[in-house]
Formats: C-alpha cells, structure tokens, sequence
C-alpha cells in the first residue's frame, strides 16, 4: 500500500474510534480536546521543522489537560475521584519525563525516520496520541463526569488503590533494578534475569497494566450505566499495545536477534512468563 493512502487509512481509522467510544460514553469534548492539543503542537513545531522533540512531551500535557479540565468541572469531589486522578497526575509525570529525558538524550525517535516522508505520514503517529491519550485516561474521564456525592468508601477503592500502589512500586522497582543492571559494565551485551526479572520477563509492564486495571477497579464503584464499563477499554488497550504492538514483540525482536541460541537466554524465555510473574525465580544452572 502506498505510503499515503496507508497514513489515510490509519488516521481515518483512529478518528472514526476517536469519534465513536466519545460519542458512546458522552464525552466528545475530551476527545476534541485530546485532537486540537496534538494538532496544536503538531502544527506550531512538529511539522514547521518536521521534528518529534515534542511528541512526547505533547502527550504527557494532553494526558494532564484531560486529567484537570475533567476535574475542576465540578465543585465537590469524592476521595474517589481525588485519588484516581492523582494516581493518573504521577503516572504521567513519571512517564513524561523519563520520555522527554530520552529524547534530549538521543536528540531523536529512530521509530519516525520513516513516517517524516511528508507531512500527511508524519501526521498519523500524532492523531494515534491523540486517541491513545483519551482511551488510556477513559475511566478518569468517566469517573470525573459523574457528580458522586458524600465520601463514603467502598471495597473497590480499597481493593483499587492499594493494586495501584503495588503496581506503581512493582514497575518503578523493576525500572530500578535494570537501570542498575545495564550501568554495570561487566554487564554489557548481557541480559537482566535477576530481582523481579526472575519472575517475569517484563514486571515494568505488569505494573503497568496493573496500574490502570486499578484505577478502573476504583471507578467501578461510580459507573452508572453499561457504557461506563467502556472504561475498562483503557486497560485492555495498554495490555494490547504492549504485548502486540510496541512493547513485547519490539523487545523480543531486539533481544531474540543477541541472544536467541544461547542456552541461558532460551531457558529463561521457555521458563518466565512475559507478563504475569510467577511465584518462584528462574533460576539458570547449565
């Protein structure tokens, strides 16, 4: 297919989800919101100087645009809506400045070498930002476009809030330990199987996903009609991009094309599973 006629197709693709999960669940001006903030930066820098310095940095801001503008819509707020929309406010601080760090570093994203053919290819990663801004942050959206009365507690935010704790600290420790791992120069060229990495083959992702599936578990108490659910969209779809799309098959690739025949490296990948950690380490003796 042809480069743009493929660009089309992706974004006519991404608006038309865009258009439709917002339109089900009644919030068509977040998305709009999601859209003209990409466009924006897109517009004033990305395209001008065909240049993705501030890709990320543009999704960190949408992320936090939805986050506020949903909250301060409302004059009493319930623990409930406080606590999912700080959980979301660290999230993306943490992930937007460790992005922006990156790309300061490497002074650019070798992932859009291909997509700045010209203008329309280039523009399609910045409308998937977009709709992945919005489906990630759906059941704060949701949560905040509800008026939720009193401040009484449930199971679910007891049960949702303290798995976002243990996911955020699973993920931030996992980062750590291979951080650690990679600064060590007798461990060039090696790969990290110790510490949560005995567990599972990539425990940051866990966290992740276990991140969002809480604040989701947290909202619940508040969804008032079957769309609400649409929520829970935001979880399914982290667990889909990272295990299909542009987090395991990327590494795995990567990792495969190093180590793959080494017998140390095909024991721990036949013997740790890719996400959900396991209770026992892998433990390689050959």
């Amino acid at each position: 297919m042809d480069k743009n006629l493929r660009a089309l197709f992706i974004i006519t693709v991404a608006l038309t989800i865009l258009g439709t999960i917002s339109y089900g669940v009644g919030l068509g001006y977040y998305a709009t919101l999601a859209l003209g903030l990409q466009i924006l930066v897109f517009m004033v820098h990305g395209l001008p100087n065909m240049s993705e310095k501030f890709y990320d940095a543009s999704g960190s801001l949408t992320h936090l645009a939805l986050i506020l503008v949903s909250f301060v819509n409302d004059t009493h707020r319930h623990p409930r809506q406080i606590m999912c929309s700080v959980f979301g406010i660290i999230w993306l601080t943490r992930l937007g400045s460790f992005l922006f760090q990156r790309i300061l570093r490497d002074g650019k994203d070798t992932r859009f070498d291909k997509m700045k053919a010209n203008g329309l290819t280039f523009f399609s990663p910045w409308v998937i930002q977009a709709l992945w801004v919005f489906l990630i942050q759906l059941p704060i959206l949701i949560l905040n476009s509800e008026h939720v009365p009193g401040s009484t507690i449930t199971i679910l935010d007891i049960i949702g809030w303290t798995l976002w704790f243990f996911g955020f600290f699973f993920e931030v420790i996992a980062d750590s330990q291979k951080f650690a791992f990679r600064n060590k120069a007798s461990n060039h060229d090696k790969f990290i199987t110790t510490g949560l990495w005995a567990y599972s083959q990539h425990p940051n992702y866990f966290g992740e996903i276990l991140m969002w599936s809480a604040i989701c578990i947290s909202a619940t108490s508040s969804f008032t009609t079957v769309t609400h659910f649409l929520g829970w969209i935001s979880p399914a779809f982290t667990y889909f991009l990272l295990l299909k799309v542009s987090g395991v098959p990327m590494l795995k690739k990567k990792a495969d094309k190093k180590w793959k025949g080494q017998k140390a490296y095909d024991y721990y990948v036949e013997n740790t599973p890719e996400i959900i950690p396991k209770l026992n380490p892998t433990i390689y003796e050959g």
